[in-house]
């Protein structure tokens, strides 16, 4: 193994320690190369450390083949926790399947990473996956300062949107909510967020609040953690958008469930094609409010100017985002979109509520956020963001430069590579920034 090894591009940033290899433990439970939300999110975050530094990543055994495919695990070592995943409605894959997993998963994980601290006398622990605020892990006992994050999820539905959620959601969010409280009760919970040589660091404002209500001394403000290299970014930009007499089109893509809010959306396009008979709207994505999506569509009559893709495979989804005109995302506590940087960074302006992550990821000339109000009022906002963008080609072309530029600027690699070494700094010096 190549230990210490620094990739072309990622020099040694961290100053507190004059640029030391560190031994990282990164507990990574979602952990897969290349793939989108918290598998993706836990490999790049395995990959930034290691480019650094020297690392021990844990991941779930069934992690194994997708990761040892990839020549990017070399110089990491790897150490496969295997927990059985199929445990009737608590398998993971079903609603709380995969907390209960990671919890059983934490305490075998304990035992191995002992094993490492024992044998290696680690620097760092860092819990990057799940990147669950309420997440009370053992691991916090181990010893090393201890880096939480960038976690998110403590963004909530505004209160006048519940009544859109079926009953059975309702029941699973009050039920999320409940695990939350009392998980950030935990002795391991309230250790990490208690702890002198600890960093602890929220993806956005509303996990800050609730970790820092909690108990929490201090908690830094990122940012929700997707980053892209220039590579990266220069291929979803290089993809064709729309032609220059293409009627005006509106993209969106998410699993079809009650709090991504795609019915305010289907709602807001019919005030839209009021003014424009020729608008087009894709809606991307499948699951379980498809059928109230469609009865929808069909009650307002705009069957003909709403395409239902279902759920493409990433190229072709990409594709077609990129060759419409406004990338809508009407979710109203989505903790991270990755989404969102996509879109930017193929150069579609955003229209949106100022709700969950938006608010961390969209700037102001990247596109239009508005605030929720009642059901009516939103997507009567949304529609009117929507006419706006649709109705000045010059603004939309503003918003597709500044998107474009903001991806390069906040959410590059680089970017998260030097904030992941200052987290490493200062979790390893005695720094007045941890003690709250």
């Amino acid at each position: 193994m190549v230990t210490g090894q620094r990739a072309k591009g990622y020099p040694a940033r961290v100053g507190g320690y004059d640029g030391a290899v560190v031994k990282v433990l990164v507990v990574a439970y979602d952990c897969i190369p290349n793939a989108g939300s918290e598998p993706g999110l836990g490999w790049q975050w395995t990959q930034i450390a290691a480019r650094s530094h020297t690392v021990w990543a844990l991941t779930k055994a069934s992690n194994r083949k997708a990761i040892e495919a990839n020549p990017a695990s070399e110089g990491i070592n790897w150490v496969y926790i295997d927990v059985n995943e199929t445990a009737g409605p608590i398998s993971t894959g079903t609603s709380w399947g995969d907390a209960v997993h990671m919890m059983r998963w934490l305490r075998k994980g304990y035992a191995a990473a002992k094993k490492i601290h024992d044998l290696h006398v680690l620097d760092v622990v860092h819990h990057v996956s799940f990147g669950a605020f309420w997440l009370p892990s053992p691991l916090v006992r181990l010893g090393p300062p201890y880096v939480f994050g960038p976690v998110t999820g403590g963004e909530v539905i505004p209160p006048e949107f519940r009544h859109m959620l079926s009953s059975k959601s309702r029941a699973s969010n009050a039920a999320r909510e409940a695990l939350q409280w009392s998980a950030m009760r935990s002795a391991n919970w309230q250790r990490m967020a208690k702890a002198r040589r600890a960093v602890r660091v929220a993806g956005t404002e509303q996990t800050r609040a609730r970790m820092i209500e909690a108990g929490a001394s201090f908690v830094h403000l990122y940012r929700p953690s997707f980053s892209m290299t220039d590579e990266q970014i220069d291929t979803l930009s290089a993809l064709p958008g729309p032609a220059a007499d293409d009627p005006i089109s509106f993209v969106s893509s998410g699993r079809l469930i009650g709090w991504k809010g795609h019915i305010l959306a289907i709602e807001a396009f019919a005030q839209v094609l009021k003014e424009i008979s020729d608008a087009h709207f894709h809606l991307i994505g499948d699951g379980a409010t498809r059928g109230e999506i469609e009865d929808r569509i069909a009650e307002l009559g705009i069957g003909r100017s709403v395409t239902l893709h279902g759920q493409l495979h990433r190229d072709d989804e990409r594709a077609l985002i990129s060759r419409s005109h406004v990338f809508v995302f009407p979710s109203l506590r989505d903790s991270g979109a990755t989404l969102f940087v996509f879109a930017m960074a193929m150069g579609l302006p955003i229209v949106g509520f100022d709700t969950g992550a938006a608010k961390q990821m969209i700037g102001s000339d990247c596109g239009i956020l508005v605030h929720p109000g009642p059901r009516d009022v939103a997507a009567t906002r949304l529609a009117t963001a929507m006419l706006a963008l649709a109705n000045d080609a010059e603004r939309r072309r503003g918003m597709s430069d500044a998107g474009e530029r903001r991806v390069r600027e906040i959410f590059h690699l680089d970017e998260a590579a030097a904030a992941l070494d200052e987290w490493y700094r200062q979790a390893t010096v005695d720094s007045p920034l941890n003690l709250g």
